[in-house]
């Protein structure tokens, strides 16, 4: 395949220079298996297809871990691990530092992506405006931000290029888009609300508000607060699937699970309390959620109390918006960015690409969505859902829908309130919400 041929007429070079240099040490038994640590570099390079002809340091390492053995392993590793970024010619820093800042100006002034900051190539935004034209003709659903640190965080580079890739996702007919993608150099507060104002002037260029839109963010202190400083106007929720996590998570850890089957008492009031992100705050002190169900003489009664101040401090001191999903039929996650940077991480086999190789392929996918915007738009369909994802956004609407039609005409009742927690317990998993 002539796609593949740099690549391997570069692990050729790679193996002769293994064999030239190592074959000493292979003989005296220091590398257990010589021939097939050539070959799993070798199918390293190829797998990458010729797009970034180079073996990374951590690929070198992952091998050698197999195949090294004997007196001062660490030193050999490191010295065919050398000799293998030689062999193919850059390491991933000079790969970083040697692209041009000019060429990302340039790039900056294509149709497909507008990259903001051309001053600061440490941070580099990627945003098409016929993306948000797009984006607004569909209907927002909602916005999902979140940011990966696993992936592109290259810290040794010496221009701190892409220490997280962070993205913007908005959700239209049912799925969603990449809207905007950024990498940053650093994780303080100023990056985001930087990057958030973009976002608002572009939406502010084209007339649009984004006064009552849903914004759906994980529950970092940090990112909260930004949010609230750029954003004031938008409807900032935070991730229900991490917040019944934490909360899971605290059951568990207080102890409460232990008592739950001989104390159902017990039980049902923590599921009370985890089905409260369905129900509007006002209510919530009037089902007697926030008091203790048992005596202060009660096994379980340490327990309890440990688990209600979490959850009063951590939980109930966030704006309303924040944890009730009252009437959010979908949408009340990030899991859809988060799917999507594991998805990215497949596609480059879990390497760190190239900066300009990773910034090519977020301009394309914006392309490729661009495209499906528009059938969704020309043809005034949405995406389908599967029977099983459309079914539990049924499920987890109606009673609230009966639950509202209640409080439509009069304040709902102590039993009640208490009855429509108790239907909601079901979608308070992780996994179902």
């Amino acid at each position: 395949d002539e796609k593949c041929r740099p690549a391997v007429v570069l692990s050729t070079k790679i193996a002769k220079d293994f064999s030239v240099k190592n074959s000493e040490c292979a003989a005296d038994g220091h590398l257990k298996n010589p021939s097939r640590a050539y070959m799993e570099c070798n199918a390293m390079i190829a797998r990458r297809e010729g797009i970034a002809n180079l073996v990374l340091p951590g690929d070198v390492d992952e091998v050698l871990d197999l195949y090294s053995g004997g007196k001062n392993k660490n030193k050999r590793k490191r010295q065919i691990s050398l000799d293998v970024k030689k062999a193919t010619g850059v390491s991933r820093v000079e790969e970083y530092d040697k692209i041009d800042d000019n060429d990302i100006q340039i790039l900056g002034l294509s149709e497909t992506c507008r990259i903001s900051d051309p001053s600061d190539s440490k941070r580099i935004y990627m945003a098409a405006r016929r993306t948000f034209v797009l984006a607004i003709q569909l209907g927002i659903e909602a916005l999902l931000v979140d940011g990966n640190f696993g992936f592109t965080p290259i810290t040794t580079c010496t221009k701190k290029r892409a220490y997280q890739l962070f993205t913007v996702r908005v959700c239209c007919r049912n799925t969603s888009f990449l809207l905007m993608a950024a990498l940053l150099p650093t994780k303080a507060a100023s990056e985001y609300i930087l990057l958030f104002e973009s976002m608002l002037s572009i939406f502010s260029d084209l007339n649009f508000s984004l006064r009552g839109v849903r914004v759906v963010s994980d529950w970092e202190t940090g990112i909260i607060k930004d949010i609230r400083t750029a954003l004031p106007m938008v409807a900032h929720q935070g991730c229900s699937f991490h917040a019944l996590k934490c909360i899971n998570n605290k059951i568990s850890s207080f102890g409460l699970n232990a008592f739950a089957k001989s104390y159902p008492v017990v039980r049902i009031w923590f599921n009370r309390i985890r089905a409260s992100i369905f129900l509007p705050r006002i209510y919530i002190d009037q089902c007697d959620l926030l008091t203790i169900p048992v005596s202060n003489v009660h096994p379980a009664y340490t327990a309890s109390h440990n688990f209600l101040d979490y959850f009063r401090s951590e939980w109930m001191a966030h704006p309303e918006t924040m944890l009730s999903k009252y009437m959010v039929d979908r949408h009340r996650t990030t899991n859809l960015v988060e799917s999507w940077h594991r998805a990215l991480i497949s596609w480059f086999h879990g390497h760190h690409p190239p900066l300009m190789e990773l910034v090519n392929f977020l301009m394309n996918t914006e392309l490729d969505d661009n495209i499906a915007m528009k059938h969704y738009r020309d043809n005034g369909s949405s995406f389908e859902l599967e029977e099983e994802d459309e079914n539990r956004s049924i499920e987890t609407l109606s009673p609230m829908i009966e639950f509202d039609s209640i409080v439509d005409e009069r304040v709902p009742t102590h039993a009640e309130i208490l009855s429509f927690l108790d239907k909601m317990t079901k979608f308070c998993h992780e996994k179902l919400n």
